[in-house]
């Protein structure tokens, strides 16, 4: 990877800016229209080399990164918009994928079995008696225990 310094190259930036849209569908976001790469990262060739675009206007108007992860705040890759961007450690930034993935994993209208046992556990005793026994038959309690994702 190129040096992420922010003296680049004024044909660098100009090459930038003309791959991405600002603003595109009233979204704040600028997309990047460039090259990406098999996941989807948007990237530019700068000396030879690709660099992930959201990476060089991370570096160019904020900092250079140093090594950490470059996260997009609104969940759009394609976007290079440096306000949308922050840098995480790689230990943050997979915190955040995996709680992101968790939550598209669960279905409308389902909850989260570790989510709810997080919850539960912070309820006094003789409330969730009194909800299991309002709530939920003991036939379907029965159907429902080991279940990974609880229908509401």
């Amino acid at each position: 990877m190129v040096s992420e310094s922010p003296y680049l190259d004024f044909r660098i930036l100009v090459r930038f800016f003309k791959k991405i849209q600002i603003g595109n569908n009233g979204s704040s976001c600028w997309h990047w229209v460039g090259a990406t790469n098999d996941k989807g990262y948007p990237q530019l060739k700068v000396n030879g080399k690709a660099v992930y675009a959201h990476r060089l206007s991370y570096a160019v108007f904020v900092c250079p990164p140093n090594g950490n992860q470059v996260h997009h705040k609104c969940r759009t890759r394609l976007c290079v918009n440096p306000y949308h961007l922050e840098c995480l450690s790689l230990d943050d930034n997979r915190d955040i994928q995996t709680a992101d993935a968790r939550r598209r994993s669960v279905g409308k209208g389902a909850v989260d079995a570790f989510a709810m046992v997080e919850f539960l556990e912070h309820v006094p005793s003789d409330v969730l008696v009194l909800a299991k026994d309002v709530l939920i038959d003991d036939e379907r309690r029965r159907r429902l225990i080991g279940a990974d994702v609880i229908p509401i």
